[in-house]
């Protein structure tokens, strides 16, 4: 069967049109899709994680109830975390918040909202602070915000502190509240 010549050029003109058209659409779908979207690298649930130093000995661990990548930056955001981070062999720190942070390629975590860092002996220190930075290349735990120490039966309030976490020593830095006797 032989279709006319002008029947056969005005279903090639519409074939054309068809695909020039559909092209244009799916290409502009295309540009309506944002592509720098805030969407994690990654996201798990329940994470539990163990990092190692190069010697195999544990410098952190513990869990959260979620931990995602932060696209733009590469670090790690965890929910609800609770971590014990192991200054020197035998001393061990337990360090829970609503949230914490670990830019990229750096050894400091910071930690947001309802802040906790004890000891793990049953005899240690417990301080409660709203925000806190841990250093892990030099065992140091740093905050600027309000933090109340407890040692029962003592009790010492002060705005910022450092916790030297290896030698197991904090440094109240001024408002310095509370009597501590042994």
């Amino acid at each position: 069967m032989k279709l006319p010549r002008p029947l056969l050029l005005t279903l090639l003109a519409l074939f054309t049109a068809a695909t020039w058209w559909l092209a244009a659409r799916s290409q502009r779908e295309n540009e309506a899709v944002p592509t720098n979207t805030l969407q994690p690298g990654y996201y798990i649930k329940e994470a539990q994680f163990v990092d190692t130093g190069s010697s195999g000995n544990i410098i952190l661990s513990g869990r959260a109830l979620s931990a995602s990548q932060i696209r733009q930056t590469g670090g790690i955001e965890l929910l609800s975390p609770e971590i014990e981070y192991h200054a020197q062999p035998g001393i061990v720190w337990r360090v829970s918040s609503k949230k914490s942070t670990l830019p990229a390629k750096t050894e400091t975590m910071i930690f947001e909202g309802d802040v906790k860092l004890s000891a793990s002996h049953a005899r240690g220190a417990v301080a409660h602070t709203e925000h806190l930075t841990l250093d892990m290349t030099h065992s140091l735990a740093r905050s600027n915000d309000r933090v109340g120490i407890e040692l029962p039966p003592h009790t010492v309030t002060a705005v910022g502190f450092l916790a030297d976490l290896s030698r197991e020593t904090f440094s109240l830095e001024s408002k310095v509240n509370g009597t501590f006797t042994r």
